[in-house]
């Protein structure tokens, strides 16, 4: 990493702040009424799951191929075809604007340390990551399902989340901004000593990285 850098690391969170992207994204945005009324019917059975159920997938507790053969079995769906179709749509994932590479690039020239931070699932890593080449956009990439924590989970006064990260670079917390469009549940981010900025749309978003 430069060693010229600033002392800042910027954390983006991926779903609705760097991507508004869905499961399943190309049959979503498809003009074929039998295509979407099946994505309807898959979309349908996995977020009618409990919470729980979707932040255990978020924290590694099941593989991508245990969720969608349950799926598979609620739908009477082929299984090959909805995994097929899952992959599909990971790798039709876009950012929310098209400048947004761009001013990424831009702030790793300026020394910036830019990271993804994402509650998400193996899935992201495995399809999105490498499809959208973010890997060698981004400096990292935190991934809840890899670090068996989400953004909140504290163990021991220890974020599951973070720890792996400032074990790794010389980094505070207190050197760190993040920007998501959720809110800091219960101040945990903010508790940790890194400055959080709730991001309300793409544009804003936009206007945020390039005032950095």
């Amino acid at each position: 990493m430069n060693s010229n850098r600033k002392n800042k690391v910027i954390f983006l969170d991926w779903n609705g702040t760097l991507s508004d992207s869905f499961f399943w994204e190309h049959m979503r945005i498809s003009d074929d009424s039998e295509v979407l009324a099946l994505y309807n019917l898959w979309d349908i059975a996995l977020f009618n799951k409990p919470k729980e159920y979707i932040e255990d997938w978020m924290r590694g507790r099941f593989s991508t191929e245990e969720v969608l053969r349950e799926i598979a079995r609620e739908t009477n769906t082929e299984y090959e075809k909805l995994l097929r179709e899952f992959v599909k749509g990971c790798e039709s994932m876009e950012f929310v604007l098209d400048e947004i590479p761009n001013q990424i690039e831009a702030l790793k020239e300026d020394g910036y340390c830019v990271v993804i931070a994402t509650n998400n699932m193996d899935c992201f890593t495995r399809w999105t990551v490498p499809f959208m080449q973010l890997d060698k956009l981004f400096d990292e990439i935190l991934n809840s399902y890899y670090l068996k924590g989400l953004k909140h989970d504290i163990k021991k006064g220890e974020s599951l989340f973070f720890k792996k990260f400032f074990e790794k670079y010389d980094f505070k917390p207190q050197e760190c901004i993040f920007l998501d469009d959720s809110i800091d549940k219960n101040g945990y981010i903010t508790s940790l000593g890194i400055e959080y900025v709730q991001i309300k749309n793409s544009k804003d978003l936009l206007k945020r990285l390039k005032s950095l």
